[in-house]
């Protein structure tokens, strides 16, 4: 009876110590990033982008105008381009503010119609133009001036093509885009080639290689 009563007394220990044991829990913890309500991110590749206004980095690159007309204010100068031979001007930049922009296989295109700032920097005209300041204008072959902070280029009717490049563009407004993509929206993910947008606030980030990455907030179909 003795050694008996050790077994049972020995096995309800046991079973005691295995009632009272702390349960081993395995916790997997993973990244869950939920978006807002109406946004998307889009990446991928595109063959063409369509933007209503758009803003951009100032353009540094030559600015050319094959038709239209242009004028300069600079410190109480006016440099008067009306047409004929297309307008040259190198130097410095121009900052668009809210634009139009096509983007193809041709490179960027950027509609100019209105005033548009001047970076502060030296530039030549390389087109003949008129001069003038607070009076009649003289005519000029050419013409170097260095534009101060609140110099002014108002073109009517051009647009300014650039190469493909690194870009980043910025809203609200509105974009057509074409290519191979992947969107994400909170309600999961899905491929598309052709995307339409807007308006809304936009960042969109380019490469000169043709790769996207776009945050939307607003309307996309």
């Amino acid at each position: 009876m003795g050694w008996l009563a050790a077994i049972v007394f020995a096995g309800g220990v046991a079973q005691a110590f295995a009632e009272h044991r702390q349960p081993v829990v395995e916790t997997t913890v993973r990244d869950v990033h939920v978006l807002p309500a109406g946004q998307a991110k889009v990446t991928g590749t595109f063959t063409a982008i369509r933007g209503t206004d758009v803003v951009g980095p100032p353009l540094r690159v030559p600015i050319v105008f094959e038709q239209g007309t242009a004028t300069i204010e600079n410190a109480g100068e006016t440099i008067v381009w009306d047409g004929g031979r297309p307008f040259a001007m190198v130097g410095g930049g121009l900052a668009l503010g809210p634009t139009s922009l096509t983007i193809d296989e041709r490179g960027a295109h950027w509609s100019v119609d209105g005033p548009r700032a001047l970076l502060p920097g030296d530039y030549e005209v390389r087109t003949p133009v008129a001069v003038g300041r607070g009076g009649l204008a003289s005519p000029r072959d050419s013409y170097r001036f260095t534009a101060v902070d609140d110099a002014q280029l108002d073109v009517r009717g051009g647009v300014l093509t650039g190469p493909s490049e690194d870009l980043h563009l910025t809203g609200p407004g509105t974009l057509v885009l074409d290519g191979a993509f992947t969107v994400r929206t909170r309600d999961g993910r899905r491929a598309a080639t052709h995307l339409e947008f807007g308006p809304g606030p936009f960042e969109v980030d380019l490469s000169a290689g043709r790769s996207v990455t776009a945050t939307l907030q607003g309307p996309l179909r």
